[in-house]
C-alpha cells in the first residue's frame, strides 16, 4: 500500500509540474533493405517514448516507416500540434543530405541513384514546416541520424559528404544533431546508439534548460568517442524551456530504478506501460484472457482465466495413456478435460524483449457424463454380493459425475514481438508444469456404485500427484495500457 500510495504523488506530482500541452512524434526506423539494416532504432524510439511520457508529453510513436507511412506520421503530427505549447519531433535511422538539404530515408527506400534522393526520401525541412505553422512556443527537432551512408557504395558519384548538413533553426526552435555537420554518428554497441544513450542518461535532470540538457549531451559523447564525435545544435529558442522543473514538488520513490542507457540508471517512477490485456491460445487445451500488471521496470504480475478445449492432441492423450490399459478412466478424464476452467498467477522477471517466469494455477475439471456404462451388472439387491472383476467392480452406470481440482506450479520463457501499431505485441511463451496436489470426487445417484467411486477418486488423486508433467505453448495478443 505504501508504494502504491508513493506512486500515485508522484503522478501528481508530475502533472502539476507544468500545465504546458506537449506533443512528439517518435520515429525509429531500422529494418531497411539491400543491408542497411540498422541495430538500436527501435529500442532508441521506445526508450525515448517512455522518458517523455514520464516528463508529460503526450506520445505518438512510429516504427519502421515506408515511404507513404513517414510522410502520414508528418503530416498527421503537424495537423494535430496547433494548440499545444510545446512540439518534439526524435527520429532514429538513416538520415542523408543531398545539395545542402537533409532527408530521412524510409525503410523501403533502393537508393540506387543519389538523384532518388529527393524523391524516394522525406526532407526534414518537412518537419519544421509544420512546426513552424502550427506556432508551438517551443519546436524540439532530435536527428540521432548521422550513421554512414549504405547506399553510397552503389553511387558513381556521392553527395555532399558524410552524415546531415547544418540547418538553421526557425524562430522558437532548436535542431539537436547525434554529430557535428558532415560527420558521422555511432549506432552504438549497447542496447541504444551512443547519442540516445546520453539523451536517456541526463533527459530526467531537474531544474536544468533544454540548452544545458544538450551541452551535458554533447560532454558525455565526447568523453566516450575520445572526441572522435561531437553533438551539435542550431537554436532559436525565445524563452527557457526545461525537461524537468521545480522538483520540490516531487517526491521520489528510492526503490523504483528506470534504466537509462548503457546500463545507466535515473532514479524516478516505473516505466510508463502500467499493464498488458492479453488474449491467449495455449497449447494442448486453453483458451483465455489475462493481464500483466508492471511492478517495476524488471517484474510484473501475470493473471489469467481460461477455458479447457477438447484434448484430443498427441500429447494430452499420451499423457492419459499413463492410467495404462484403463480404457475407461482415460475416457473419463478426457471428457473432464472438455469442461474445465484454469485460474493461474505468475510473476514475470523481464529481460528487454524476453521474460522469465514462475507460476501457479489451479484447473477445475468437470463432467456429468461418463463412460462407466461399459461395465456390466453382475449384481443382486444386495450390495455386499456385488461381482467384482479383477481389481475392480462391475456395474451399470450412465450418470457417474467426475470433479477435480488441480493444483500446478511451473516455469516459463516468454518473448515479445512488436508490431507495426505500437500499442499491440506478440507474445510467444513456452512453459512446463508440473501437478503438485489433486483433491477428486466421483459420485452417483445409485449407492451401488460408490465402492467405484472410491476406488475412481484414490486413482486420480494418486495418479495426478505423482505425475502430468505437461509442456505448453501458448501465443497471445497483448494490448498495453500506458498511464
Amino acid at each position: 500500500m505504501k508504494k502504491v500510495f508513493l506512486f500515485l504523488l508522484v503522478l501528481g506530482a508530475l502533472q502539476g509540474v507544468s500545465q504546458e500541452k506537449k506533443l512528439a512524434l517518435i520515429v525509429g526506423n531500422a529494418a531497411y533493405v539491400d543491408g542497411a539494416a540498422l541495430k538500436n532504432p527501435i529500442q532508441d524510439a521506445r526508450a525515448i517514448d517512455q522518458a517523455l511520457q514520464l516528463l508529460g508529453f503526450e506520445t505518438i510513436i512510429k516504427e519502421n516507416l515506408s515511404l507513404s507511412q513517414l510522410k502520414r506520421a508528418i503530416d498527421d503530427f503537424g495537423m494535430r500540434l496547433h494548440g499545444y505549447d510545446v512540439g518534439l519531433f526524435y527520429y532514429a535511422g538513416h538520415g542523408i543530405q543531398l545539395k545542402g538539404r537533409n532527408y530521412l530515408v524510409p525503410v523501403d527506400a533502393d537508393l540506387k541513384i543519389a538523384q532518388q534522393i529527393e524523391y524516394d526520401c522525406v526532407a526534414a525541412e518537412r518537419v519544421l514546416a509544420f512546426m513552424e505553422s502550427a506556432k508551438a512556443k517551443v519546436n524540439l527537432m532530435i536527428l540521432d541520424a548521422c550513421r554512414n551512408n549504405p547506399f553510397e557504395r552503389s553511387w558513381t558519384r556521392s553527395t555532399d559528404g558524410g552524415g546531415l548538413a547544418f540547418m538553421n533553426a526557425p524562430s522558437g526552435s532548436l535542431i539537436a544533431y547525434a554529430t557535428s555537420p558532415g560527420s558521422v554518428a555511432s549506432d552504438g554497441e549497447g542496447d541504444h546508439g551512443l547519442y540516445t544513450s546520453a539523451l536517456l542518461k541526463h533527459i530526467h535532470t531537474p531544474n536544468i534548460t533544454v540548452e544545458q540538457f544538450f551541452k551535458r549531451v554533447r560532454i558525455e559523447v565526447e568523453e566516450k568517442t575520445e572526441k572522435t564525435q561531437t553533438p551539435w545544435e542550431s537554436t532559436s529558442l525565445k524563452g527557457e524551456f526545461y525537461f524537468l522543473k521545480d522538483t520540490s514538488k516531487i517526491l521520489y520513490d528510492s526503490s523504483r530504478v528506470v534504466m537509462a542507457g548503457n546500463g545507466s540508471v535515473s532514479r524516478g517512477v516505473a516505466p510508463s506501460t502500467l499493464g498488458r490485456i492479453k488474449l491467449l491460445a495455449e497449447v494442448p487445451v486453453q483458451m483465455g484472457v489475462g493481464f500483466d500488471a508492471s511492478l517495476s521496470h524488471r517484474f510484473s504480475l501475470s493473471l489469467q482465466a481460461g477455458v479447457l478445449r477438447d484434448p484430443n492432441s498427441t500429447l494430452m492423450m499420451e499423457t492419459f495413456k499413463a492410467f495404462g490399459n484403463d480404457e475407461e478412466i482415460v475416457q473419463m478424464i478426457e471428457k473432464s478435460f472438455k469442461h474445465g476452467l484454469v485460474i493461474e498467477g505468475g510473476l514475470n522477471y523481464n529481460i528487454g524483449k524476453s521474460y522469465v517466469g514462475v507460476f501457479y494455477q489451479q484447473i477445475n475439471l468437470g463432467s456429468g457424463e461418463s463412460p462407466a456404462s461399459a461395465y456390466e451388472s453382475q449384481f443382486n439387491t444386495d450390495i455386499n454380493l456385488l461381482a467384482v472383476k479383477p481389481g475392480r467392480p462391475t456395474l451399470v452406470e450412465k450418470s457417474v459425475n467426475i470433479q477435480s481440482n488441480l493444483s500446478q506450479v511451473g516455469i516459463l520463457y516468454g518473448r515479445r514481438f512488436a508490431l507495426v501499431n505500437p500499442k499491440f505485441e506478440i507474445d510467444v511463451e513456452a512453459g512446463i508444469s508440473k501437478n503438485i496436489d489433486s483433491v477428486t470426487k466421483v459420485t452417483s445417484e445409485n449407492r451401488e456404485v460408490d465402492l467405484f467411486s472410491q476406488e475412481v477418486n484414490q486413482e486420480l488423486d494418486a495418479w495426478f500427484a505423482r505425475h502430468a508433467i505437461i509442456p505448453s505453448l501458448m501465443v497471445a495478443l497483448a494490448f498495453k495500457i500506458n498511464r
